[in-house]
């Protein structure tokens, strides 16, 4: 993958990237060794077993930091030290202090503007081969799926930040595809539309999962808006062997005509993909045949191993940081000719950190 910068740098001038795209895709997919004995004595046992982390990071020479949230490995050539990340032992940018990447029930992003719901407990959510979310350290022991518990939630959050209501809060996301069946996810959504309200949002809900698939839903949906449709595609490969049954059967030309129903209804609308799974020509062909349906830029996370063994379900090619950098120049070339463009609050581990198809990017990165 990636040993030392001088390597960034060559493969930066071969593609013509910034190195600091390089450097981070590379973070993001080998994930990072976190020992905080090599500057401090650790602050508990705890850091010590991590083996996913989050944290914010100052890359030397940018003025706004970036986030991970990612695999704490010994298998990577990037270290946390408690103060400093390293790649190869060469210092590359300042680092805040890190801790457990749990199945929280909500959390905030776009800075503090959006709010990240697991609804159902995502710690009991699997099925999917890449995924190792259910083999986190939960934090999720209650949920959100009744108005009593979203109220109780949302209280706490107001009362913990000193806000007044939610009135601020442009987006909220459904994050948990765990519910029973279509009708039971429609009428959570309607639930918390309702509930919300109550508490001054009037902002965007959108939806991440692949139960809503009927016209019917759209319809009663179409009733609420603002909403977003994020359709979990995730592959294109391999979707029996990779993906739950109840993803699968969502076709990739079923999840087209879903978001082309969408998009009629004046939804937003784009999918989420993860990189590393399929082979680059793949890519090539799928990326474009969802142009027509997207209202926003896809969602593409660059794979990580939640466990070591996930390293074996990648794609042959993906062995080698020179596929994510192709497959990422592909996708900028299909999207650039229109208005689409990353949102990187969204979309924090993506192939992209500062520039997109020769643009540089802007906005809240956290």
């Amino acid at each position: 993958m990636l040993k030392n910068l001088k390597q960034a740098y060559f493969l930066s001038d071969k593609y013509g990237l910034p190195e600091l795209d390089v450097i981070l895709m590379a973070l993001n997919i080998r994930g990072i060794d976190y020992r905080p004995n090599l500057w401090k004595k650790p602050d508990s046992d705890v850091e010590e077993k991590m083996n996913r982390g989050r944290f914010k990071y100052l890359p030397f020479g940018e003025k706004e930091p970036f986030f991970f949230a990612g695999t704490i490995s010994k298998d990577t050539p990037f270290l946390h030290n408690a103060r400093y990340i390293f790649l190869n032992q060469e210092p590359i940018a300042d680092a805040y202090m890190p801790e457990n990447d749990t199945c929280d029930v909500t959390y905030y992003r776009r800075a503090g503007k959006a709010i990240t719901m697991n609804s159902n407990s995502r710690s009991s959510c699997n099925g999917c081969e890449f995924c190792g979310t259910y083999n986190l350290d939960a934090n999720d022991s209650g949920d959100l799926t009744t108005s009593e518990s979203v109220k109780a939630r949302m209280r706490a959050l107001t009362d913990t930040n000193e806000d007044t209501d939610l009135s601020h809060i442009e987006d909220i996301g459904i994050v948990t595809g765990c519910f029973k069946d279509e009708y039971e996810t429609v009428n959570y959504i309607l639930m918390l539309r309702k509930t919300l309200r109550d508490y001054g949002f009037q902002g965007e809900i959108k939806y991440i999962g692949s139960q809503i698939t009927s016209p019917k839903a759209l319809d009663t949906l179409e009733k609420i808006k603002p909403f977003g449709m994020y359709l979990t595609v995730e592959c294109f490969d391999r979707r029996e062997q990779l993906m739950k049954p109840s993803k699968v059967k969502v076709s990739l030309e079923k999840g087209r005509q879903i978001l082309k129903m969408a998009k009629k209804r004046g939804m937003e609308t784009t999918f989420l993909y993860i990189l590393g799974l399929d082979p680059i020509e793949k890519i090539k062909q799928e990326f474009p045949k969802y142009i027509p349906f997207l209202t926003r830029h896809p969602i593409v996370n660059l794979m990580q191993n939640y466990v070591p063994e996930h390293e074996n379900l990648r794609d042959s090619e993906a062995r080698s940081l020179d596929y994510y950098i192709k497959a990422r120049l592909d996708i900028e070339t299909t999207f650039a000719p229109t208005e689409l463009r990353p949102r990187l609050w969204e979309n924090y581990r993506a192939p992209w950190s500062t520039q997109y198809a020769g643009e540089k990017i802007n906005g809240n990165r956290i």
